[in-house]
């Protein structure tokens, strides 16, 4: 049985293509079930984050998994072009960049608190749609523990410790005290969602969301408690 991991992340793809192959929570609920048969894998999860679209398989037939993932990733993408900027990483190098996902290692700000949860997340959306096998499952439990080892024995979360919290922590040193603060947030992605929660966690007096998508602008707004859309 082969493992390997193909995917592309902020350090190697735009932000216009992260966003299209970008998968929601809830998309991966109708995208899961059955794609590892589609892609001739054993066991697959997507992780999908504001920074990285990843795909770990296990297959017996890799050479022909390879190619369907990626066929999958062009498709999604509505790109070509997106062939050279992925990573492929096979066995132990598999492993170890998983390992240094779910630490923080791999991260736009190192030690991030985040991708942890988003990895488990990734995880047990895998394990409803039934697409993790017993390899996947040793894989991924595996990382769990090593992140969270990692931040219990280091010092690598200490501060802040997401692009979101660097953000808002930047904003209060050029601005000042946020509190009673008009924000206007621009985007409606998992980044502008993950900064809306850290403004007013400071209490700002209130958060303007302006998107190329009136809809997405809408439910993010509203997630927070908007009165209104306009």
């Amino acid at each position: 049985m082969a493992l390997f991991v193909i995917g592309l992340n902020h350090r190697t793809a735009p932000l216009d293509l992260r966003e299209r192959l970008a998968f929601s929570h809830a998309r991966l609920g109708s995208v899961l079930p059955g794609l590892n048969g589609q892609l001739n894998a054993s066991g697959l999860v997507l992780l999908s984050t504001c920074n990285r679209t990843e795909l770990y398989l296990s297959s017996e037939d890799p050479d022909s998994a390879r190619a369907k993932t990626l066929e999958f990733i062009q498709t999604h993408a509505k790109s070509e072009r997106v062939g050279p900027l992925l990573y492929v990483e096979e066995e132990a190098a598999a492993v170890r960049h998983l390992f240094r996902v779910a630490s923080g290692l791999d991260s736009m700000v190192v030690g991030e608190q985040e991708i942890l949860a988003q990895v488990k997340q990734a995880y047990v959306a895998s394990v409803t749609a039934a697409t993790a096998d017993k390899l996947i499952h040793v894989l991924f439990q595996r990382s769990l523990y090593v992140g969270k080892r990692v931040r219990t024995e280091t010092g690598i979360s200490l501060g802040s410790a997401s692009v979101a919290s660097v953000a808002v922590a930047l904003a209060e040193r050029i601005f000042g005290d946020l509190r009673d603060r008009e924000i206007m947030i621009l985007g409606a992605g998992k980044m502008a969602e993950l900064t809306a929660k850290h403004l007013l966690s400071q209490k700002v007096r209130s958060i303007l969301v302006s998107n190329r998508t009136y809809e997405r602008a809408c439910e993010l707004a509203q997630q927070f408690g908007a009165g209104r859309c306009i």
